[in-house]
């Protein structure tokens, strides 16, 4: 029986499931969508345990607004820590949601430890914890090797979206000579970086993969997202999803995101206070005497798949 409940609580949780702790309210080390291993981790260094949390909050925004114009729509991140089947498989979508989250993971931890609260931050390896808490978790998958691989290119996505900033050294700022370091990862471009890749995604059968050598497979798809498994027929999860009926084909569009069932218009007047600064002339001399606010009205239309 001792041997049952360690082997099922070892099988509860998955690569993508601690993404969940985007709405989780209790003890961050406690939850039921971290591997064992994972959860070791937090506890170890349990000072980190809030920026794990962000890093879910941070990467499931990140999802929904970089895929809200796909069929999938990061749907499946809203059902984590259950894993839904585009998830549970190495589908383009799982490879994305990998390189996503182990991205803003990475980012987060740095930039806790960046701002100095904690003092344990002192002999914290950032980038190591990222790196196990992230791959430890994708050896528990069938297909491992995708998810180790796709981790990987989300932590350098996260390295490439990093602002190099320089300082000029010399007389009268003559720039003679200059100090250069590398800034907080910036989020929006590391987001649109594993956006293209997503798209450009290779195809690695499952079987090749696994037998494949490391050092060619390296050399050809090593800054590339790959995935094995055909993604699965996204056109009922879209029922109810906003989409835009003003373009008539492309991403985003109704004609798309409906696939083909039309929409549903709904027409709403919405209420904006607009305020503006009144002014007095006294002697040739403007003064501002208030501000003076009033509410306009606007239509809105909000276009919905049947």
């Amino acid at each position: 029986m001792k041997i049952f409940n360690v082997l099922f609580a070892f099988s509860e949780a998955s690569s993508l499931s601690w993404i969940g702790l985007r709405s989780w309210t209790g003890d961050i080390c406690s939850f039921s969508g971290l591997t064992s291993q994972q959860a070791n981790l937090c506890r170890r260094s349990s000072f980190v345990a809030p920026a794990i949390k962000s890093a879910a909050e941070t990467a499931t925004d990140a999802c929904l607004n970089s895929m809200s114009d796909t069929l999938w729509g990061c749907n499946g991140i809203k059902s984590l820590p259950k894993e839904q089947p585009e998830l549970s498989q190495p589908t383009q979508e799982s490879a994305f949601l990998h390189a996503l989250a182990t991205g803003h993971l990475k980012n987060a931890l740095e930039k806790f430890c960046r701002k100095g609260g904690k003092a344990d931050c002192d002999k914290f390896n950032h980038e190591q914890f990222a790196l196990e808490f992230s791959d430890v978790a994708a050896f528990e998958k069938k297909h491992f090797l995708f998810g180790l691989h796709n981790n990987k290119v989300g932590r350098q996505a996260a390295d490439q979206a990093k602002n190099t900033i320089c300082k000029c050294h010399g007389p009268s700022g003559s720039c003679a000579q200059k100090t250069c370091w590398k800034a907080s990862t910036n989020t929006a471009k590391m987001n649109k970086i594993i956006k293209e890749k997503y798209e450009s995604a290779a195809k690695v059968p499952v079987r090749q993969l696994e037998i494949l050598p490391q050092g060619v497979f390296s050399s050809l798809i090593s800054d590339r997202l790959i995935f094995g498994k055909t993604s699965p027929n996204f056109c009922e999860v879209t029922r109810g999803r906003v989409c835009d009926a003003t373009n008539s084909s492309g991403a985003g569009s109704c004609e798309e995101i409906c696939c083909g069932r039309g929409s549903i218009q709904k027409i709403s007047i919405e209420t904006e206070e607009v305020c503006t600064m009144e002014f007095v002339k006294i002697d040739g001399t403007t003064w501002p005497v208030g501000v003076s606010c009033k509410d306009e009205f606007y239509q809105k239309t909000t276009s919905t798949c049947r």
